[in-house]
Formats: C-alpha cells, sequence, structure tokens
C-alpha cells in the first residue's frame, strides 16, 4: 500500500490524514484497462467497514463526490481554494472512491 501512499496534494494547506490513490489493473493481460481510486481511512476510532462511494450515470466519476460533497475537503466551484469539510465521511468511516 505504500506505492499508493499520498503525502500532500496541490493547494491543500492541511493535514489530510492518511491517504491512498492509483490505479488498479482490472485485465492482467492489457496494462493500459485500470481503475482509478482514492482510499482514506476513518480519522477517527478505527472501524471494520468500508464505504464505496460510486456516482451513478455515464460521465458522472466519483470524483465530483470526493471533491464537493463526501472528501476531507471541498474545492466548491469558483473557489480560488479547498476549505476543510466538518462533515466528510471519513468522520465516521473508510471510504473508498
Amino acid at each position: 500500500m505504500i506505492a499508493y501512499l499520498v503525502d500532500s496534494l496541490p493547494d491543500v494547506p492541511f493535514d489530510l490524514g492518511e491517504m491512498y490513490s492509483g490505479l488498479v489493473p482490472i485485465d492482467k493481460h492489457n496494462e493500459s484497462r485500470a481503475l482509478f481510486f482514492i482510499f482514506q481511512p476513518t480519522i477517527n476510532e478505527p472501524v471494520d467497514e468500508v464505504t464505496i462511494w460510486l456516482n451513478g450515470g455515464p460521465g458522472c466519476s466519483s470524483m465530483e463526490s470526493f471533491l464537493q460533497e463526501t472528501g476531507r475537503f471541498l474545492w466548491q466551484p469558483g473557489t480560488f481554494a479547498p476549505v476543510e469539510n466538518p462533515y466528510a465521511w471519513v468522520n465516521l468511516t473508510n471510504v473508498l472512491w
């Protein structure tokens, strides 16, 4: 998992906590076929569960929710910098986007 560890993100001046991100291959015969993921363990007491967030519909990435709704920070349209999200889902559970 160390290969997927995220140390920092550009323009995010606060601690994001533990975060992992990268590409997971889905076809061992074709390296170009992979799924992008972001995983954050809960920032509170550890729990034995993982919530998987998948946005629905064609062309609607889970990144939208991660950046604007459920993630540790919010990057709202028309703003210059992200802000911490007090209602982030990682306050309660481990989340995989």
